[in-house]
């Protein structure tokens, strides 16, 4: 499994020839690194004095931001198997009508998975979003920059798996499926746009340090 690599060996795996993994796994590490930050600066917090008021609010970050990590890393494997189970479809045999048939309904069946993996992305992405500026603001200011990398890479990561979601659709015929994707990509995508805040705050903070 790729979440069992060596960081190293990983990034060669991307970088080679093979076409996957490639950017829907990539967006789903990037989302599974942005939620590790937000358990770090959370754990750097809530023990941390002059910070005792925050406790509750870190426990529930950090388990928030566990959670979407867990699943991240999972998708980071699933998005990659989807991948695969598209190109199988491709490579089915079509020497007449019947195998034609049954070949056309594998590819529609393998991409409406290949997009909704990269969805799933999207989703624990914007999950973890929902939490950055309560630990921008309350977070240990001594890991202000690694909430403002969290931000970044989970911004990364929900419009990278974006991408994923819009190019499997171009093959579907499926209309109300794609309409239904597509709608749920853009509230999605809507919701990422906060990050200036956040980074407003994290530059703020950073300024402000003596």
């Amino acid at each position: 499994m790729l979440r069992e690599m060596r960081v190293e060996d990983f990034v060669r795996e991307v970088g080679s020839s093979s076409p996957a993994p490639g950017g829907g796994s990539v967006a789903a590490l990037a989302g599974a690194l942005s939620a590790a930050l937000v358990c770090m600066v959370a754990e750097l917090t809530m023990n941390k004095k002059g910070y005792e008021d925050y406790r509750d609010d870190m426990i529930r970050i950090k388990g928030k931001a566990k959670d979407a990590m867990e699943e991240l890393i999972r998708l980071v494997d699933e998005d990659t198997e989807a991948f695969n189970l598209v190109m199988k479809a491709y490579r089915m045999p079509k020497n007449n009508e019947e195998e034609k048939r049954k070949r056309k309904e594998e590819i529609e069946k393998a991409l409406k998975n290949a997009a909704l993996v990269p969805l799933k992305t999207m989703e624990k992405c914007t999950e973890l979003f929902s939490v950055l500026p309560e630990i921008a603001s309350k977070g240990n200011v001594n890991s202000i920059t690694d909430v403002g990398v969290a931000a970044a890479l989970c911004n990364a990561a929900i419009f990278s798996a974006a991408l994923n979601v819009e190019i499997n659709l171009k093959g579907i015929e499926d209309y109300d499926f794609k309409e239904d994707v597509v709608s749920k990509v853009t509230v999605l995508a809507e919701d990422s746009k906060k990050l200036q805040d956040v980074m407003d705050t994290v530059m703020s903070k950073i300024r402000d340090m003596d």
